[in-house]
């Protein structure tokens, strides 16, 4: 690497050698800039990344995905794909990095309030109106795309400021499960290979990943726990289990309900490695409708066949619950019925964001504020309830 010298027009200018023999000149006004410019360049070549004044934001992308998001989840790299593919490059991928502007990032966003995916052929597969969620995931990949360009010096600042985001009407939807449609869901789920996931859900609140993934030697029946420290991803049809990392909040011991434990010694009455689920096929289709079958395995939740469920085998068993149940459900709502419980037991709001496994303490919150909202309005109804009989008994003394 020579030195830097200073040119002209003021700049100061430094040649490096990258690792396939070639010289490249790297230029700032500070040595300060110069310094973390070639340094940038340098990390930049051992990465296999060609940067310049006139990288665009879909070539930037490549690389960002490779080098800064190469170790996250696999549906967490789906969610950036997505963002990218169906939002930001069709509109800013052939721009250069330093020309967007804040109104190039206001054009996605307004662009996603109707969003259409098309196929190779430009032919429309899917369409739709933008959530918050949406919006979020948009503005999300688009804020650590240009923040990471900051970083390596490609532009001086990011676009992603001042950004207005629409207003989205959220749809009032069920969360969480009464009481009653709890007992629906369990007995009508009895005997079939839903029951376990549906009580883990309810009395555990884990999530769908974190339900397939659990093995019977997580159980700790010493403890009274269940450790969880897996989860599935789902890879086109097929699944794998991923171990959560110990930074991950995934990562925890969630206590075992007395409801929970009965169905757990049911299936695994010696608390060995291995457990067993007998269950009956309802697919009319099938010859063996009807009988009853049993399965052993080592997951708490496995496919027909004993082994972990694939995209499609969790589906099938899905459509048992809602396909008989006589509400509307989803498997969040289990998880989201847990967490009101433990709320209505007391629990504070930190050692439930443990059991939940949230990362950020606020999503916790966020459901412990509605559940007190809705307190709060059935507070209200009967309030106005006794108050009016009270005043139109008022009303009749006063004639």
């Amino acid at each position: 690497m020579s030195k830097r010298k200073l040119r002209k027009d003021g700049r100061l200018v430094q040649r490096v050698t990258l690792k396939d023999g070639r010289k490249k000149d790297v230029y700032g006004y500070s040595p300060t800039e110069l310094r973390k410019k070639v340094e940038a360049v340098l990390k930049a070549d051992k990465a296999n990344v060609e940067l310049s004044d006139n990288t665009t934001v879909e070539e930037w992308s490549v690389h960002w995905l490779s080098v800064y998001k190469a170790n996250v989840r696999y549906n967490t790299k789906q969610m950036y794909l997505s963002a990218l593919d169906h939002h930001i490059l069709p509109v800013i991928g052939s721009i250069p990095l330093k020309k967007v502007k804040p109104l190039h990032i206001q054009r996605i966003i307004n662009n996603a309030s109707t969003w259409k995916i098309k196929d190779k052929k430009g032919k429309v597969v899917k369409s739709g109106t933008a959530s918050k969620s949406l919006y979020n995931k948009i503005m999300i990949t688009a804020k650590q795309l240009f923040q990471t360009a900051v970083d390596n010096h490609l532009i001086a600042s990011s676009p992603c400021v001042g950004i207005a985001i629409p207003t989205v009407q959220n749809v009032e939807k069920i969360k969480l499960l009464s009481e009653n449609q709890q007992e629906e869901l369990l007995q009508i789920t009895k005997n079939t290979r839903a029951h376990m996931f549906a009580a883990l859900g309810l009395y555990a609140g884990l999530r769908r990943e974190e339900s397939l993934a659990l093995t019977w030697m997580d159980v700790d029946w010493d403890k009274n726990r269940l450790h969880i420290h897996n989860t599935v991803e789902f890879r086109t049809n097929q699944s794998k289990i991923v171990p959560l990392t110990k930074s991950d909040a995934g990562t925890r011991e969630v206590p075992i309900s007395p409801p929970l434990l009965e169905i757990l010694n049911a299936a695994n009455p010696t608390h060995s490695d291995v457990g067993t689920i007998t269950f009956f096929h309802h697919d009319k289709r099938r010859k063996d409708y009807n009988k009853p079958q049993t399965v052993v395995s080592n997951l708490l939740c496995p496919s027909a066949r004993g082994t972990l469920m694939s995209k499609s085998s969790y589906k099938r068993m899905w459509e048992l619950i809602t396909t008989q149940v006589s509400y509307h459900v989803t498997s969040h709502m289990l998880r989201h019925t847990f967490c009101t419980a433990l709320h209505e037991a007391g629990i504070d709001l930190r050692t439930a964001q443990y059991l939940m496994g949230h990362s950020d303490i606020r999503m916790t919150a966020k459901i412990y504020t509605h559940i007190e909202d809705k307190t709060i309005e059935m507070a209200d109804e009967k309030i106005q309830k006794l108050f009016a009989s009270q005043s139109s008994s008022q009303s009749k003394q006063n004639s």
